[in-house]
C-alpha cells in the first residue's frame, strides 16, 4: 500500500480509457443509472419521502456493481490478460454472493449519509467507496474489507485525497442535467484505479 498521489492518479485513471476501452461499458452503465436517478428525484412527489432513500440506495448498489466490473477489467489488464467483458462478468456473477454484503453496506451507509445530511454523505463516500474494489479483487469478507479500509485510509494517510475525490464528485453533480452522469462515470473509474495502483501492491 502507498499514499495516493492525486495528480498522478487522475492522469493514470484517464489513461486507462485508451488502454482498456472495455471499461467504458460499465462506466456508461453507472452513469446512465445515476442520470435516471437525478431525473427521478427532480419529481416533486419524490422529494422528502422515504422513497428517495430507497431509490438512492438501489442506484448506489447498482453503481457499485458496475464499479466491481470495472475493477475486474482493470485487474485483468494489469495481469496481462485480455480485459474481456464476458469473462469478467462471469467472474462477477460467480462471486456475487461474496461481494453482496459489502455492496449493500456501502450503498446503505452512503445513501443514509446523503439522505440525512450532505456533509456526512461526502465523508462516508470518501471512506467506504474504496472498499468495493478491494472486495472485488481479494474476494474477501466484510470484516477484512473494513480492516483494509482502516489501514489504507488512515494508516497510509489517504483520507484527504479520497475526500478531495468525493468533494469534486459532489461539485460535478451540481452541473445541471449532465453533472450526475459525469460524476458517476468518474467515481466508477477513480476508485478502482486508486485501489489497484496504491492499495493492492
Amino acid at each position: 500500500m502507498a499514499q495516493i498521489r492525486f495528480e498522478e492518479s487522475l492522469q493514470g485513471s484517464f489513461a486507462m480509457l485508451g488502454k482498456v476501452p472495455s471499461i467504458l461499458i460499465p462506466l456508461f452503465g453507472a452513469s446512465v443509472l445515476n442520470l435516471l436517478f437525478s431525473l427521478l428525484v427532480s419529481r416533486r412527489w419524490l422529494l422528502m419521502n422515504w422513497m428517495l432513500f430507497a431509490v438512492m440506495a438501489i442506484v448506489y448498489l447498482l453503481l457499485l456493481v458496475n464499479m466491481v466490473w470495472v475493477t475486474l477489467l482493470l485487474r485483468h489488464h494489469e495481469e496481462g490478460k485480455s480485459a474481456s467483458l464476458r469473462e469478467t462478468w462471469i467472474e462477477l456473477s460467480e462471486n456475487f454472493g461474496l461481494f453482496l454484503p459489502a455492496l449493500i453496506m456501502v450503498a446503505v451507509i452512503v445513501s443514509l449519509g446523503f439522505f440525512l445530511y450532505l456533509i456526512p454523505g461526502i465523508f462516508l463516500l470518501a471512506l467506504f467507496f474504496i472498499t468495493i474494489p478491494q472486495t472485488a479483487v481479494e474476494k474477501t469478507t466484510l470484516d477484512r474489507s473494513l480492516s483494509f479500509l482502516h489501514r489504507f485510509v488512515f494508516a497510509e494517510k489517504n483520507f484527504l485525497p479520497l475526500l478531495l475525490y468525493a468533494v469534486i464528485l459532489f461539485l460535478i453533480t451540481l452541473i445541471p442535467w449532465i453533472g450526475s452522469f459525469i460524476a458517476a462515470f468518474l467515481a466508477t473509474l477513480w476508485f478502482p484505479y486508486c485501489y489497484l495502483t496504491y492499495g493492492h501492491h
